[in-house]
């Protein structure tokens, strides 16, 4: 008798935990940003692979080339490269500057290696 009911409070107790959550798998972290060099971010130079770095910061922004309002061929010359002083010369002039920077933040990947 004792045995049926320490395994009626076990599945009574598994129940409860499980409704409450409590016996969920954890969730993962998020992986850590990626630390690339720039040996790596230049083999991603095309219009349909391109990344760029701006203030040690990379940006796969290849879904962003046909929305980039300077029009896309204007940012595919960047592709590969270091487009810091570029990127903020065009930001510094564009009265939606701001928000065209914060448009590159969802496009983030990782940060150059030092």
């Amino acid at each position: 008798m004792k045995k049926i009911f320490l395994l009626l409070i076990s599945y009574f107790l598994l129940f409860f935990l499980s409704a409450c959550g409590a016996a969920k798998t954890p969730v993962a972290a998020p992986a850590p940003p990626l630390a690339l060099t720039m040996a790596v971010v230049s083999q991603h130079d095309t219009s349909t692979d391109c990344w760029i770095v701006t203030n040690n910061s990379i940006y796969d922004i290849t879904d962003y080339i046909p929305e980039y309002p300077g029009g896309g061929q204007a940012i595919i010359a960047l592709c590969g490269k270091d487009s810091t002083v570029e990127l903020f010369d065009a930001w510094k002039n564009s009265p939606n500057g701001d928000s065209d920077r914060q448009a590159f933040e969802q496009y983030y990947i990782g940060d150059l290696a030092r």
